[in-house]
């Protein structure tokens, strides 16, 4: 159980460490902005993390043998959803882009901390104190939650690269044509 403490605690400590920097801190990476790069990270991590956890809730020697992974993983991944979503604010603040992908994202930040707390008691009350009826709440909680995630990585990437992209894609489709046709 030493472990399993250590690793959480890091885990929670780090997301913690994380809220107490300016929000500024993630506006830019060597003078791009941080969010386009960040939220790479997002669209891969997540739904490959929640589908771990949904394999593991159904097959239960997996949550058993690899938490001391999955913790970490998981923690990483809520990491860069809280960037994604720091780096996001301030780049709408330069661009004026998207409230609505805004508050997706939101959205998809706080479903990934819950992911990653409600991991923390699945594995608590399943592998350490052994409460039945505890087990399966957080089993269906983790379970909701990492469909949940699955689902909002998708809402929130496709709302933002349809805010970046439908305009300047459309419209050079149709210069493309234009070119093909004159």
């Amino acid at each position: 159980m030493g472990k399993f403490l250590l690793v959480s605690a890091l885990s929670i400590g780090a997301l913690l460490g994380l809220s107490l920097l300016p929000d500024s801190t993630w506006a830019d990476i060597d003078g791009l902005p941080a969010h386009s790069l960040v939220i790479h990270a997002v669209i891969i991590l997540l739904p490959l993390v929640s589908l771990l956890l949904i394999f593991g809730i159904y097959k239960k020697r997996f949550i058993t043998k690899f938490h001391l992974y999955l913790i970490p993983a998981t923690a990483a991944t809520t990491i860069f959803a809280v960037i994604a979503k720091s780096s996001g604010e301030e780049l709408s603040k330069v661009t004026f882009l998207p409230k609505e992908h805004a508050e997706w994202g939101e959205r998809l930040a706080a479903v990934s901390v819950a992911l990653l707390v409600t991991l923390i008691l699945h594995v608590l009350v399943t592998i350490y104190k052994r409460k039945k009826v505890l087990a399966k709440i957080t089993s269906f909680a983790l379970l909701a939650l990492a469909i949940t995630s699955i689902a909002l990585t998708y809402v929130v990437g496709h709302s933002g690269a349809e805010s970046v992209w439908k305009y300047k894609y459309s419209t050079a489709v149709e210069r493309a044509n234009q070119s093909d046709n004159g």
